[in-house]
């Protein structure tokens, strides 16, 4: 067993060595580190997190205008908004934006009321207070502002199929929700998708 080292994810330097063992065992060279420093950032900000070295504030419904020089992506999800976790890789993968987090929609709303530069709303669509509908009432009212939505579930579309025909009733069907990251892995996925979105 000598040789063997116990990996630590809050060290940089052993997560790009981890890689490049990696690329040994699998005979591929890996891109230069710049090329993925970001995910790595995303890897520390977990780490650090997990072992109690950072924490985040969550906004709840502070509707102060807060002229910022970033553009805001705004989430309204009730477990999103409490999950630190998130809150470090989402932050970690996009540094340009400032993000605010709220619990309910009625938070959500007040804050967008009062804020502008907001890149992205990024709606639950289900919440666990308030009416069955009260995600397809957010995703109106970011319409109605002028603000792009991006709706999201963590539950099974085929059980949502009223939420699915009022959505349809503003142009929108299944394939407009993207499915929460149930676990590490489908985080980068999530991630990526929203970035495209951002990006358009």
């Amino acid at each position: 067993m000598r040789g063997l080292n116990v990996l630590r994810l809050d060290s940089a330097s052993q997560i790009h060595q981890l890689i490049d063992d990696l690329g040994k065992i699998i005979e591929i060279t890996p891109q230069p580190a710049a090329s993925y420093q970001r995910y790595v950032d995303v890897i520390l900000s977990t780490a650090a997190n997990e072992t109690g070295n950072h924490q985040k504030e969550t906004i709840h419904g502070d509707s102060k205008n807060t002229e910022d020089e970033k553009d805001q992506i705004v989430i309204v999800d009730d477990d999103l908004a409490k999950d630190n976790n998130f809150h470090n890789i989402f932050e970690t993968y996009f540094p340009k934006y400032h993000i605010r987090y709220f619990e309910t929609p009625d938070q959500a709303r007040k804050y967008l009321e009062h804020n502008k530069r907001i890149k992205l709303c990024i709606v639950d669509i289900i919440f666990r207070s308030g009416s069955e509908l009260s995600g397809v009432a957010m995703v109106e009212f970011c319409y109605a502002n002028r603000i792009r939505p991006l709706i999201i579930t963590g539950h099974q579309l085929d059980n949502l199929s009223i939420i699915i025909k009022e959505l349809g009733k503003l142009g929108l069907d299944k394939n407009s929700i993207l499915k929460k990251p149930a676990s590490i892995s489908n985080y980068l996925k999530f991630l990526k998708r929203i970035e495209a979105i951002v990006n358009e």
